[in-house]
């Protein structure tokens, strides 16, 4: 749960940092993406391994253009930027 909730500050901080005056930042919806994206990890790692990163970075960027109003470049250089963070932060606390 609290990685859940670290996972949704990451994207909203990097929501803010790209995207400050075009994007709908809302915690909770926020925290519904990250809940969504998790779920949808966990159902198709196992039979996809690697070939689910790539998924997994559409789901999201599908994810913040439908419910944050992203723009389709804005919403795919956000979850670049979310992936690269939230990678150094978990590098960070290892």
């Amino acid at each position: 749960m609290l990685g859940l909730l670290i996972s949704a500050g990451l994207l909203c901080l990097s929501m803010y940092l790209v995207a400050r005056n075009e994007a709908e930042i809302n915690f909770a919806i926020v925290l519904l993406i990250c809940l969504g994206v998790t779920v949808l990890n966990f159902l198709i790692a196992r039979p996809l391994g690697y070939f689910s990163i790539p998924v997994i970075f559409a789901a999201l960027a599908w994810a913040l253009h439908q419910f944050c109003t992203l723009r389709w470049s804005k919403a795919i250089l956000v979850t670049a930027v979310y992936v690269v963070v939230s990678t150094a932060f978990a590098l960070l606390l290892r």
